[in-house]
């Protein structure tokens, strides 16, 4: 009975330490199988169980999709600079930023230096207070009223006429189309002297206002004059096909004689006047009728250069399509190969020209197109007398971008004109059988000194 009861109790003992254990094992997480891990080691020499499988961590949410940032609104468009001159900019001489008014007084606190120049006719160089020659006229003219409107390739004169003075457009018949012009005429009846004037090459009849402002001049001395457009230049409505220098010559033929049939003008006292390509027009025209003036100014002329050279390629072009096309100022214009033809020519044209009395050459000492050495050698070819314009770039100031050039120009040409036409033999004997008696202000100022 004892070994009975010792026999219960030990069964009872086991029972109890393996329920413990299996309670110790739930607790502790233990492994599959019915295996009890507790020491973490191999149980009592048996076969290691498995390591349990990771039981699969639970699938992470996607994290939520960020809202788009929202669209950057596009930054103002910046406006445009202002696009820049083709010249240097210079600080404005006055309030209105787009006019120096010469003569006046600047602004308070305002800078006045000199102008530039633009870069095709010579660089940037501010040569207008380097001539020294300032108010060298002395002739009575005045620059009241006139302005300089834009700067560089767009710069140009604006001229007030005076009271008094007479500026009309008009519309004079051609041989092969209408001329468009314009005449000036002093206060008065006349007659008076004539000044007929040929612009530059792809310019127009008022010469970005510097040949206005001189017919005005030669108005306040007494002198009449008169300007045209070439043929599609300016308000021309002829083609530019037309425009060669033989053409140009006829129509400053064809504007003089209608000068003496309409206007108040002396036939006795004729001058011709022109700037660059213009010079060579009027050398032309006086070989077409050599009796066609009596003084001359011919300012920044063109000289003998080797044209075939510069121009034999445009001239082959011109010869297969009819003409040659250019673009200048945003006008389109073609060239004909009479034009070309004309140019070729220039070196006949000086060897055949003699020596005239009575006319004047103006050039500048900046000129980079007409230099010195080729103005010099034009006037010993025709015996003219010479001025030289210290600072004087090509546009010699007839834009108006440099004030003293033009002054000492505009003087030039004025005192030269009062000079010759007045003192003409023939003109002073038909003044004095006039009422009038022809000029209106006596004789000249004698301040400008000719070569």
């Amino acid at each position: 009975m004892r070994k009975g009861l010792r026999a219960m109790l030990a069964w009872m003992l086991v029972a109890l330490l393996a329920f413990g254990a299996l309670a110790e094992g739930e607790q502790t997480g233990g492994g599959t199988d019915g295996w009890v891990d507790v020491s973490g080691g191999e149980q009592g020499g048996s076969a290691p169980t498995d390591a349990p499988a990771p039981t699969d961590a639970p699938a992470p949410t996607d994290a939520p999709a960020p809202t788009d940032a929202p669209a950057p609104t596009d930054a103002p468009a910046p406006t445009d600079a202002p696009a820049p001159t083709p010249e240097a900019t210079l600080p404005p001489v006055n309030p209105d930023p787009t006019a120096e008014v010469w003569g006046g007084t600047p602004a308070p606190g305002t800078a006045t230096p000199a102008p530039t120049q633009k870069p095709s006719d010579g660089g940037s160089s501010g040569g207008g207070s380097s001539s020294g020659s300032g108010s060298s006229s002395g002739g009575g003219s005045s620059l009241d009223g006139i302005s300089v409107s834009g700067s560089g390739a767009n710069a140009r004169m604006i001229v007030t006429i005076p009271a008094g003075i007479t500026n009309v457009d008009v519309t004079i018949p051609g041989e092969q189309y209408d001329i468009t012009a314009t005449y000036t005429l002093p206060a008065g009846e006349g007659p008076f002297p004539l000044v007929v004037m040929s612009h530059g090459f792809l310019a127009e009849r008022n010469q970005r206002g510097g040949f206005t402002a001189l017919a005005v001049a030669l108005a306040e001395r007494g002198i009449a004059s008169l300007r045209m457009d070439f043929a599609g230049c300016g308000d021309s409505p002829a083609d530019f096909q037309y425009n060669n220098l033989t053409g140009m010559a006829s129509d400053v033929i064809t504007c003089c004689e209608w000068a003496l049939n309409n206007l108040p003008v002396d036939a006795n006292a004729v001058g011709l006047l022109g700037y660059s390509l213009g010079t060579l027009v009027t050398l032309r025209a006086t070989l077409a009728q050599p009796d066609i003036c009596h003084a001359m100014v011919l300012i920044a002329p063109a000289g003998m250069v080797n044209m075939r050279d510069i121009y034999m390629g445009e001239y082959q072009q011109a010869q297969q399509d009819g003409y040659f096309t250019t673009t200048s100022n945003g006008r389109e214009y073609r060239i004909s190969t009479s034009w070309y033809e004309d140019l070729f020519s220039l070196e006949l044209l000086f060897q055949t020209y003699a020596e005239r009395e009575n006319s004047l050459i103006i050039y500048g000492t900046q000129d980079a197109m007409i230099p010195v050495e080729t103005a010099l050698a034009c006037a010993e070819q025709i015996g003219a007398q010479t001025l030289e314009v210290a600072g004087g770039y090509h546009s010699m100031g007839l834009s108006g971008t440099l004030p003293a050039v033009f002054e000492k120009v505009r003087a030039g040409v004025v005192d030269f004109f009062v000079e010759t036409l007045e003192s003409n033999p023939a003109s002073a004997s038909a003044g004095a059988s006039t009422e009038q008696g022809g000029m209106q202000s006596g004789q000249g100022s004698g301040s400008i000194t000719f070569n």
